[in-house]
């Protein structure tokens, strides 16, 4: 555990270098401050390290996606992302932006990547691991999707349909139709990020588009803790560097605090 945070806590300095490099030299000094000072105030970053999560990997991962594609590294950046999805199923959505901008060099490494590597875990674990996650992890972890914490939009339409067991009583009591829900939701998300990504026709609207992925892969995701929001620095810096609107930057801070 001290080990797996220790290499996540270096990660996320490498995330935060990367993102800083982004911007021109003053503005590296503050991004890289703003966002240490944010993160050691967040709870989310508390629970990353109590609970030794994934989540700094991950974004060590897509922030390197990022900067991969916006220096013309396309390759790099599928294999990437590729990479994040095979370690946590929810990344995938991203290859949406590769396909929708026609990098297909990009979503080629990046389906590689993610078979590769499973293709690793059953040679290293064995084949069955995959129908047990099929038969036993997923139908355990369905009970916390109408869970509180639960942030993406399946566990908004749960608590709608379904009520916060223990809590609250559903708004409409029509469980069945969760799943439904869940689907079309996800598939408008997928959708949005596919329009977004469609129209991006230089390296700024590029990095939008990137960033509204990876918003939407954490809406899209059947549960989404707390502890996931450390992926937000880099949609977040990405905006606020990109948009210089009042309204949007204000936005971005709102949502930051």
């Amino acid at each position: 555990w001290l080990v797996w945070n220790l290499i996540s806590l270096t990660l996320l300095g490498g995330a935060i270098w990367l993102l800083a490099r982004g911007g021109n030299g003053r503005d590296a000094w503050w991004t890289a401050l703003i966002l240490v000072t944010l993160l050691l105030a967040s709870n989310p970053l508390a629970q990353q390290v109590i609970e030794g999560q994934m989540n700094l990997l991950l974004l060590a991962l897509l922030t390197g996606a990022w900067a991969a594609e916006r220096n013309r590294r396309p390759l790099i950046a599928g294999t990437c992302v590729g990479i994040a999805a095979a370690i946590k199923l929810f990344p995938a959505l991203l290859i949406v932006h590769f396909v929708s901008r026609r990098q297909w060099g990009a979503a080629l490494m990046c389906a590689g990547a993610f078979l590769g590597l499973n293709l690793v875990a059953a040679g290293v674990l064995g084949g069955d691991v995959f129908s047990i996650y099929v038969h036993d992890v997923m139908p355990n972890f369905a009970e916390y999707k109408a869970n509180l914490a639960n942030a993406s939009l399946t566990g908004i339409w749960s608590k709608l349909l379904v009520g916060v067991p223990g809590l609250s009583a559903p708004v409409v009591a029509a469980p069945h139709a969760v799943p439904l829900a869940a689907l079309a939701a996800g598939l408008t998300i997928a959708a949005v990020c596919a329009f977004k990504s469609s129209l991006a026709r230089d390296a700024a609207s590029a990095e939008l588009a990137f960033a509204a992925c990876v918003i939407g892969m954490l809406l899209a995701s059947p549960i989404t803790w707390g502890h996931a929001f450390v992926l937000l620095p880099l949609p977040l810096v990405v905006v606020w560097r990109n948009d210089s609107r009042t309204l949007i930057r204000g936005l971005v801070a709102a949502c930051a605090v």
